[in-house]
């Protein structure tokens, strides 16, 4: 018998560690086998009995372990994995194990394995405006993917969807700990903070990235000064804690600026690239890229360029240039 379409789902959040109100509040507490979805960590599903649930969804998939993928694929009889294997893999607090067969996600395994016979792209982008979709889109997904109507133009006020920044910083290094930092371009987000406030922009649809959480902290000191109501509710962070969420604008600052073209592990050759394109696909309004242009986009002394990300910033760098959406701070 086919499903009433117009009955609601019952849904039910098992575990306590939601941060979120409305999560608390609807969802937290029911009874999981009264329930149509029940919604779980994959730590948190090992509660379930074997083969207890139809199918398991795996949202962010590719950011789990094998291990932890395990945990759900027990409990249910079908799986799915959604999830993006351009983007960051599961986090390893040990450097050491990241190459290790089971840090890898189950996603990537079987993509690795057997490819379009088990894989389906969603080829369609509902999060940003087009002109941010375009770089990424022809850099990781082969130019694959379309973007939706309603998205395709949405902007911030009169601001342009993208823009880039290119600006001599000081780039230093932190006393304590190994972390950069650069008050250069920390002054520099504070001013596009405030344009994004002054065209209508609520500081709680504002997200800031780097990938130094060095950086971070300069930052948060700097926007924190802001002579603006709420600004504290600006979400500053690293690239690895923004992925798998969005803001209406995303302002990154990338803090290397050298002479010799060291960026650091933004260049890793496998890791740089998936970085990047997370950084980039955080925004739906706007997206603004401050950096030192000219060593991102340098092979270090001690790089190749196939052991390199620097070409992939150079080539987007004139993709911004090409676009008439570099602005250039350097004196």
């Amino acid at each position: 018998m086919a499903a009433d379409p117009n009955r609601e789902l019952s849904i039910t959040r098992v575990g306590g560690n939601s941060r979120n109100a409305v999560v608390k509040q609807e969802y937290m507490g029911g009874i999981p086998d009264r329930a149509d979805v029940v919604v779980a960590t994959t730590s948190g599903a090992a509660r379930f009995d074997q083969n207890q649930f139809d199918v398991a969804v795996i949202d962010e998939a590719t950011q789990a372990s094998r291990p932890a993928t395990a945990i759900a694929l027990k409990c249910a009889e079908k799986l799915v994995l959604a999830g993006d294997h351009k983007q960051l893999p599961p986090y390893c607090a040990d450097e050491g194990m990241q190459d290790e067969e089971t840090h890898i996600s189950l996603f990537e395994y079987l993509l690795e394995q057997y490819d379009d016979e088990i894989s389906v792209l969603l080829r369609t982008q509902y999060r940003m405006n087009e002109e941010i979709a375009t770089f990424p889109n022809d850099s990781f997904y082969d130019g694959l993917l379309e973007t939706a109507d309603r998205n395709r133009n949405w902007i911030v006020g009169n601001l342009a969807p993208l823009t880039g920044v290119d600006v001599i910083g000081d780039e230093r290094q932190q006393s304590a700990g190994n972390s950069y930092y650069n008050p250069a371009e920390a002054a520099v987000v504070a001013t596009h903070v405030e344009r994004l406030v002054d065209n209508g922009l609520a500081p709680q649809d504002i997200g800031v990235i780097s990938a130094y959480s060095g950086q971070v902290q300069a930052i948060t000191r700097t926007v924190n000064t802001l002579n603006i109501e709420n600004v504290r509710r600006v979400s500053i962070d690293t690239v690895d804690s923004f992925q798998g969420s969005e803001r209406e604008a995303i302002i990154v600052s990338f803090v290397r600026s050298n002479d010799n073209g060291h960026s650091g592990f933004l260049a890793f050759p496998d890791e740089g690239p998936r970085r990047l394109n997370v950084a980039l696909t955080r925004p739906c309004r706007r997206l603004v890229l401050i950096g030192d242009w000219e060593t991102l986009g340098t092979v270090a002394p001690h790089r190749t360029e196939s052991d390199s990300c620097a070409p992939l910033y150079a080539r987007l760098s004139e993709h911004l240039r090409a676009q008439d959406r570099m602005v250039q701070l350097r004196d």
